[in-house]
């Protein structure tokens, strides 16, 4: 997502983990399908739902350097094993065809309900902050190289609606979802790229698994920022079992420690947030320190996802 500027009038969103629907659908309305760079695996494609697998409803043309990707999952009109970013620059330089004007609306038609669905106002729960209430400040004063780290979670979903990606700043991530790289990828950037800010967004699942590398942060110098969404479960889980089997939890909630204190015990500077009039001084002091820290949010289990509370998945 970091590779294109999000507030070009031709981005049209990202395809990643459980993007609204309404999004999906409106992509599906292509005559054409272009895969450039993708394997075109689970995630992009959907749970291979768009492009449709193996015989996709529209003309399929996948670029990817290694042909055994090529045709793997679905049947292209025409397969292009060759380096993505010479084929774009290629393509970038062929004379405008005909039609060009019919596909602006196209264009900013998919923009618009990406923007439309990308950011909102945070919404008032019961139990906690929505998580876009503190991420959308610290993504407008964050410094602009800033490199971001994102464990997995249904919390990274506001950090890629809020955060400004305009095709210069890093994003690091773990290709098929599985927990636990947010604070150790938060460390080793901050090693990596000692002169750049760096922030690492987790949860309070991946930061039992792999906090203890805050150890590392310390003993090593490093001086990643670490924000952690603490809703008192595995939230992506809970999703799945919210939609499947409606209020028979199983395994999915968690047992806290006091957060910031723990993070102090390492020797980091940390804030705790839970509630709205704490979240400006939190994130300006967070921003602000020189080493490293950490920022606990009390976040809302309620508010399971950016585009969707328990409530809605219950049938409420």
């Amino acid at each position: 997502q970091h590779l294109f500027d999000n507030g070009s009038p031709l981005f049209a969103g990202h395809l990643g983990f459980k993007i609204p629907r309404r999004q999906v659908e409106a992509l599906a309305e292509a005559d054409l399908v272009l895969a450039v760079g993708t394997r075109l695996g689970d995630v992009p494609t959907q749970g291979y739902r768009f492009p449709e697998a193996p015989e996709p409803r529209q003309p399929l043309v996948q670029v990817h350097p290694d042909p055994a990707q090529l045709g793997r999952n679905h049947r292209c009109r025409l397969a292009l094993a060759c380096d993505p970013a010479a084929f774009l620059e290629a393509l970038a330089a062929a004379p405008d065809p005909a039609g060009a004007a019919a596909r602006r609306d196209w264009a900013a038609g998919l923009n618009a309900v990406t923007q439309a669905l990308r950011r909102g106002e945070p919404r008032q729960m019961p139990d906690g902050l929505d998580f876009g209430a503190v991420v959308a400040p610290l993504a407008a004063r964050a410094p602009h190289d800033t490199i971001v780290t994102t464990d997995a979670g249904n919390f990274s979903g506001w950090v890629h609606g809020h955060w400004r990606w305009d095709g210069t700043q890093e994003a690091i991530g773990c290709v098929g979802g599985a927990m636990g790289i947010g604070v150790p990828g938060a460390v080793a950037a901050a090693l990596r790229y000692p002169d750049r800010p760096v922030i690492g967004f987790v949860g309070d699942g991946g930061l039992l698994m792999t906090g203890s590398e805050l150890a590392t942060a310390v003993a090593c110098g490093a001086k990643p920022k670490i924000v952690v969404s603490s809703n008192g479960g595995y939230g992506t889980i809970r999703l799945h079992q919210e939609r499947a089997y409606p209020e028979r939890l199983a395994a999915t909630q968690l047992a806290n420690p006091d957060f910031a204190l723990w993070a102090r015990s390492f020797g980091l500077q940390a804030w705790s947030v839970a509630t709205a009039e704490e979240i400006e001084p939190a994130v300006e002091a967070f921003l602000a320190a020189e080493g490293p820290a950490l920022l606990a949010v009390k976040s809302s289990m309620e508010a399971i996802s950016p585009y969707a509370t328990i409530a809605q998945l219950r049938g409420g």
